[in-house]
């Protein structure tokens, strides 16, 4: 399901409202809005991780959504910037993961680039390295920060370990595993503090700093302003933040 949550100022409440429903029952997909269309990209459903790209008119939902060109490669797991240009705009798809079904994950540094004019996509230059449950943002018409991201380490060293428990037969052979498996995650060491930049002009990506505090992934960043606002997200394995951040532009 599609919900629209807005705020009502004059009551200081929020609105919730079922706008529609996807094709197919999907999560861990990545959205932006350009205008007033939706644009979705991948995705898990119960069998299989998505390629699909799909397009919601917010003016005609009763239109349902518009199955659009596949993205590139099945994922999930990514983030998806939009960038203005002048004849239109472009929608960057950025990083991201695909479950296999040996249960092993791919982990991707690939960069995407779907030209919303044209209908077509586009490879552009890798990430520095793969990263999924991204955050980021766009900054400028020239700018795309990614300021958070798992590298994925320690995301494969637990689904080695998860595919050994399934199929050890001794007990005490697996009894160990999951205690080797437990001991990795609870000394999780966080996600990917690098905060990457993106040219889009020169197509090129560069390391610019640092993040200040442990990095929030699977969650969004958003522009408010001047400032750049991250709620919540998830700092180590199964472990998520009360905190909001902010950061200023200068």
């Amino acid at each position: 399901r599609i919900w629209q949550v807005s705020l009502n100022p004059l009551r200081d409440n929020v609105l919730i409202k079922e706008l529609s429903r996807l094709p197919v029952p999907l999560t861990n997909l990545t959205a932006n809005i350009i205008g007033h269309t939706l644009f979705i990209a991948g995705g898990e459903s119960k069998s299989e991780v998505s390629n699909k790209l799909y397009s919601l008119d917010l003016k005609h939902i009763e239109k349902g959504f518009k199955s659009l060109p596949s993205v590139p490669v099945a994922l999930s797991h990514a983030v998806f910037l939009s960038h203005s240009i002048k004849s239109g705009a472009d929608l960057f798809l950025i990083g991201g993961r695909k479950k296999n079904q040996n249960g092993i994950s791919t982990l991707y540094s690939s960069v995407f680039k779907y030209n919303v004019k044209s209908n077509t996509w586009a490879t552009l230059a890798d990430l520095p390295y793969a990263l999924s449950a991204l955050t980021g943002v766009t900054i400028s018409n020239n700018q795309i920060l990614i300021l958070a991201g798992d590298t994925g380490e320690t995301f494969s060293k637990t689904e080695q370990y998860l595919l050994a428990i399934s199929t050890e037969k001794e007990v005490a052979k697996k009894d160990e595993l999951i205690n080797q498996k437990n001991h990795l995650q609870i000394n999780h060491p966080g996600f990917s503090k690098n905060i990457l930049q993106y040219n889009v002009q020169n197509n090129v990506w560069s390391e610019v700093g640092t993040f200040p505090y442990e990095a929030a992934v699977t969650t969004t960043a958003l522009r408010w302003h001047k400032s750049i606002i991250i709620p919540s997200g998830e700092i180590k394995a199964g472990i998520r933040t009360p905190k909001i951040f902010k950061g200023d532009l200068k």
